[in-house]
């Protein structure tokens, strides 16, 4: 009998507790969604990126996908300017339209 009302209690405790989290801790992931801050992201990726150095990229969104226009030296550096624009969060798809000199 104790054991039972123990556990029913402990159970209460868990049921009234509850676990509500408040609103104001749910962070809310809008930024990303804007054209201009996916932009941004993939250029500052793009920049940051050694292998990419001294290469001319510029991302630009257009109908929901990707445009990547610009010059780089080696077929690598246009697969992996793409692959880092993929790597971004709604960056849809993407078209290199890179050119290798």
């Amino acid at each position: 009998m104790k054991i039972t009302l123990i556990l029913a209690l402990i159970g209460m405790t868990l049921i009234l507790s509850g676990c509500r989290e408040d609103q104001a801790t749910i962070p809310k992931v809008t930024a990303i969604d804007k054209k201009e801050d996916i932009t941004t992201t993939i250029k500052k990726r793009l920049d940051s990126t050694q292998e990419l150095k001294g290469t001319s990229i510029y991302p630009h969104i257009q109908d929901n996908k990707t445009l990547l226009s610009g010059i780089v030296q080696t077929k690598k550096q246009k697969f992996l300017a793409s692959t880092i624009a993929r790597s971004v969060k709604n960056s849809g798809v993407v078209v290199n339209r890179l050119v290798v000199q």
